[in-house]
């Protein structure tokens, strides 16, 4: 989740990092408007998951949490 102290700029430069380690996904999570946006690279993901949507990750083989559940 995302610290209320972290700024887009901070998260951008962050992602990167990660992405450059060799991180395959990260999955930022917004408590407050109950959405999930999937990062697979630097760039911004088309949408995010809301509402009844469920997260899964080809990375995580059967793993499927609905929003409803992470949010409740």
């Amino acid at each position: 989740m995302l610290s209320p102290s972290e700024t887009a700029r901070m998260i951008q430069r962050k992602l990167k990092q990660y992405f450059q380690a060799g991180v395959k996904e990260v999955w930022l999570i917004y408590p407050e408007a109950r959405e999930v946006e999937i990062w697979t690279d630097p760039n911004p993901p088309e949408s995010a998951l809301t509402g009844d949507a469920t997260l899964q990750s080809p990375l995580l083989p059967g793993f499927a949490l609905p929003l409803t559940d992470l949010f409740s």
